[in-house]
């Protein structure tokens, strides 16, 4: 150790005869002496007095020695020697500090080393259990999984198959009988059993194997008529033993009847029975079977045979309460503001009787009464006067519009009625009716189209809401030109592509707002126009629609409903 110590004096001495060029760069680049000592202690206190004398040591040789191959210095004496060689040693511990540092350092812990070691190996255990999940699910439901509301959880197809076959086989159908007299048939009476037909399998299938893991939180559920069948000769003796069969304790039912007190007709009441039908019970057994329906009422199933005439037949009510109310029938018509009264007075001229009592209606006429009214009241397709939105009237002609009495059919509804001896306020049977009687059958609610001034005004609760310039069809062009007459609105769309593949006169337009009223014409946008009104409509018309602004044809569009009357006239 002593000999080391001598060899570093020597050296250092060697350092300090270099020229004052290489001895400045080198001071430069020592770290002060504080620090280099501060280093040096922490260093040996960590690896012990040997190791640090031995790192002291063998880097001052290396630079020792290479000072020495490239610096030949002069000799010095022994006074600048010995103060060199102790401005040296203070600093002898320059190169100590990096590598105390850098050992230091080492000792720390390899966290990043750590996650990733533990990342990993949390992977691999996830990769395992998923895939030992799809190997034991590969045949089996997945967790969490359900049928017809029984768990099939982790149950192979034929597990489920099994267990559906076992629920079938407790399969009983109570039977609720007239009087609160309840039977019940077995699956076993009638051979009732479960026939797969590859539903669960097919359920199996649908559940994706590498999804598994969803179905951890995620429920799935499988519902289906289960396939069953049974055995029709075993169903028939099984009826043959039901108590509601057993012929000794049928009951035939009667019929109701009308019968005279002496002063007015009254109806006996019929009676119901018991007597159930063999062939529809049998049927209605079936079809519940089949369903695997767990109750069946045979008076719900109209499995009892009926009387023909009931308290409520129609025709027997008719019979008796003519007998008693003819002369009070009283139908009173309402035709807007106007009514037509019918009552006995008029009724009686229509009846006859034989002298056993039975009364017959003359229903030829009944027929010229309802013959009378429509053509008093009718409104369809006839002229009819209206008030355009500037106050002057015009008749307007044609068109689908207005008020058409079904003559058959009110003619029916009347006979009846009379039969019965109604009293009411009526209206009668219309074949087509106009949405009021009120503003020439318009209502409130309706679309004006002027055609001669190319002019629309849209009308709510008797307001108007709108008015704008339009384009009707062209008027040079009778093929084109938009008919007169009073309409209403089919339906509604948007958006919607017109069409025509009329020869000569094709087209295909896209239009936002379709609103058709007479046949392929109607209310639509025209946003290729540049204008309307004026006398366009007279040389560059419409296909005979009528075309609006787009923005009008919202606002008529937002406002118009199916039935809503459109009248379109001249001037």
């Amino acid at each position: 150790m002593g000999k080391g110590k001598k060899k570093h004096k020597k050296k250092q001495g060697e350092i300090n005869n270099q020229p004052e060029a290489v001895k400045e760069v080198k001071e430069k680049a020592l770290p002060p002496k504080g620090q280099a000592e501060t280093v040096t202690e922490q260093a040996i206190h960590s690896r012990g007095e040997k190791e640090a004398e031995k790192q002291e040591v063998q880097p001052r040789e290396e630079k020792e020695t290479v000072v020495e191959e490239k610096n030949q210095p002069a000799p010095e004496t022994e006074k600048e020697t010995s103060e060199k060689t102790a401005g040296k040693t203070e600093e002898t511990p320059i190169e100590e500090p990096e590598e105390e540092v850098q050992a230091e350092g080492a000792k720390v812990f390899p966290w990043k080393k750590f996650w990733m070691i533990f990342g990993g190996s949390v992977f691999g255990v996830m990769l395992v259990v998923y895939v030992a999940g799809m190997i034991y699910l590969h045949d089996k439901f997945q967790p969490n999984t359900k049928i017809n509301g029984m768990d099939a959880s982790l149950y192979t197809v034929e597990e489920m198959e099994q267990q559906i076959s076992d629920m079938v086989g407790t399969y009983e159908l109570k039977i609720e009988e007239r009087g609160g007299t309840e039977e019940i048939i077995t699956a076993d009476q009638v051979g009732y059993r479960y026939v797969p037909k590859g539903e669960v399998q097919g359920f199996k299938d649908s559940q994706k194997l590498y999804l598994w893991p969803l179905s951890l939180w995620e429920d799935s559920e499988f519902v289906f008529a289960s396939s069953t069948e049974f055995d029709e000769e075993k169903l028939g003796e099984a009826i043959k033993a039901l108590k509601c069969c057993d012929k000794k304790l049928e009951k035939e039912p009667t019929d109701a009847y009308m019968k005279f007190n002496g002063t007015t007709y009254e109806i006996a009441e019929e009676t119901q029975g018991k007597k159930v039908k063999k062939k529809v019970l049998k049927k209605v057994l079936g079809e519940a079977i089949s369903k695997s329906e767990d109750e069946l009422s045979l008076e719900a199933m109209d499995c009892y045979a009926k009387p023909a005439v009931t308290k409520k037949n129609k025709a027997l009510n008719r019979l008796t309460k003519n007998m008693n109310r003819f002369a009070k029938t009283e139908l009173i018509y309402k035709f807007g503001e106007k009514r037509e009264v019918l009552d006995g007075s008029i009724i009686r001229k229509w009846l006859s009787y034989d002298e056993n009592g039975e009364v017959t209606l003359d229903e030829e006429k009944v027929a010229l009464y309802v013959d009378y009214l429509a053509e008093e009241y009718d409104t369809y397709r006839k002229p009819r006067e209206f008030t355009t939105y500037d106050g002057s009237v015009v008749t307007v002609e044609g068109g689908s519009y207005g008020f058409l009495i079904d003559r058959e059919a009110e003619t029916a509804e009347l006979t009846e009625l009379i039969r019965s001896g109604a009293r009411r306020t009526r209206v009668p049977v219309y074949a087509q009716a106009a949405v009021s009687r009120v503003n020439s059958d318009l209502g409130v609610d309706y679309v004006e189209v002027d055609m001669t001034n190319q002019w629309v005004c849209m009308y709510i609760d008797g307001e108007k809401i709108l008015e704008t310039d339009m384009v009707s069809g062209t008027y040079t062009n009778p093929s084109r030109r938009t008919p007169p007459g009073t309409y209403t609105l089919y339906w509604k769309k948007s958006p919607a592509v017109l069409k025509s593949d009329k020869p000569g006169d094709s087209y295909e337009n896209p239009v936002t707002y379709w609103m058709p009223f007479n046949g392929g014409i109607g209310l639509h946008d025209a946003n290729w126009r540049g204008s309307f009104g004026g006398s366009i409509y007279m040389y560059s018309g419409s296909h005979g629609c009528i075309n609006l602004p787009t923005s009008a044809a919202k606002v008529i569009y937002d406002n118009i409903y199916k039935g809503m009357p459109i009248i379109c006239y001249y001037r």
